[in-house]
């Protein structure tokens, strides 16, 4: 139906999007490593992990409540445990495509001509104008903007500080979950 029609043009978009960023990674002579994309410790994993149980528990509680002004009720049936694995799948899939695009080419790629401050305040400032659009907002769309503007001055100092992309993956992922467990 119409849901499928829309996840398959996600899909399409997710694809194309990691492609142009691949195609630009190899025009630019960047490196996997240089925009965050590198082997991981143990410890950097299970912390990883351990922040994505817990915001996403938390989110899946309290994501709802602070989402209704912006978007309207979004229905998290807690009861569905079938909805948590494609939830978790769709909130992976989407952190790791948002931010390999934002925090790791994006950022990299405006730090080579603005430094560290300015590639952060860019790469956040296109990152909150990119969730600006679409007909799923109850109101104005500007409060959902300058707050994912600030997530992304957050991720990426997290980004900058880590040198990886990993922690910022899982907490986008993690704050993601009660969106795609509604849907």
């Amino acid at each position: 139906g119409e849901a499928d029609d829309g996840r398959q043009i996600l899909r399409a978009g997710a694809a194309l999007v990691l492609a142009a960023v691949a195609l630009t990674v190899w025009l630019l002579g960047s490196t996997a490593t240089e925009i965050g994309l590198r082997r991981v410790s143990r410890a950097e994993l299970g912390l990883a992990a351990g922040v994505l149980g817990a915001v996403g528990f938390a989110a899946t509680f309290i994501g709802p409540a602070v989402a209704e002004p912006f978007f309207g009720p979004l229905p998290v049936a807690l009861g569905n445990a079938a909805a948590l694995v494609p939830a978790l799948v769709f909130a992976m899939a989407n952190a790791l495509m948002e931010e390999t695009v934002f925090r790791g080419a994006l950022l990299h790629w405006v730090m080579r001509w603005r430094g560290p401050l300015g590639a952060v305040a860019v790469q956040a400032a296109a990152f909150g104008l990119a969730h600006g659009v679409g007909g799923d907002f109850v109101g104005s769309p500007l409060p959902v903007m300058a707050a994912t503007a600030a997530a992304g001055l957050a991720l990426g100092a997290i980004t900058l500080r880590s040198g990886s992309l990993l922690l910022p993956i899982a907490l986008h992922a993690a704050l993601d979950i009660p969106i795609y467990y509604a849907n």
